[in-house]
């Protein structure tokens, strides 16, 4: 049974490419996903740890601030479920491309204070773009205001989905 499972795949794989005509191209990979830019000595790449108010507890959270003067476009990273993924490789390519990135971590998860509840983390994410719009955090971390996108996947996807509308005028949905 095996070897005739074997023998149907190589089949399809070859009757696949030459009905095709040709091999599917392989994709480029941008080069921030895989190099960092050049250097900017009077305006490196860095990061800061700001403190997100939330409802009377602190976020914990991390904001990857790209190279160059700025103000940079900026994107609202937000991770699934509290446990081990938090997508920091996804946000350094991002930084390495001259955008910000924001990962802040919901109440009661990854030392931030408070308890989880998916209440909490609709409050948190809105929190967190309220934190990003505010005029001192504008500046202090050279944002481009109002241009602010979300990077989201699954649930914490629907979070941002379920804010209310009025807060979604100049949005960017990815």
């Amino acid at each position: 049974m095996r070897t005739l499972l074997q023998f149907a795949s190589i089949f399809l794989g070859l009757s696949l490419y030459c009905f095709s005509g040709q091999l599917v191209a392989a994709q480029t990979v941008p080069d921030a996903v895989v190099s960092d830019p050049p250097a900017d000595p009077a305006y490196p790449a860095t990061m800061a740890w700001p403190d997100i108010p939330s409802h009377g507890a602190k976020l914990y959270s991390v904001i990857y601030i790209a190279s160059g003067a700025g103000p940079h476009p900026t994107v609202l990273m937000l991770h699934g479920f509290p446990g081990n993924g938090k997508n920091f490789d996804l946000a350094y390519s991002i930084r390495r491309a001259g955008w910000n990135v924001l990962v802040p971590f919901y109440r009661g998860a990854w030392g931030s204070g408070g308890t989880f509840s998916f209440t909490h983390a609709l409050e948190d994410a809105q929190s967190s773009i309220d934190f990003l719009r505010a005029p001192e955090n504008v500046k202090k971390f050279a944002l481009i205001r109002p241009e602010l996108s979300w990077s989201a996947t699954a649930w914490e996807g629907l979070l941002l989905r379920m804010r209310p509308r009025t807060n979604r005028r100049s949005s960017q949905w990815h």
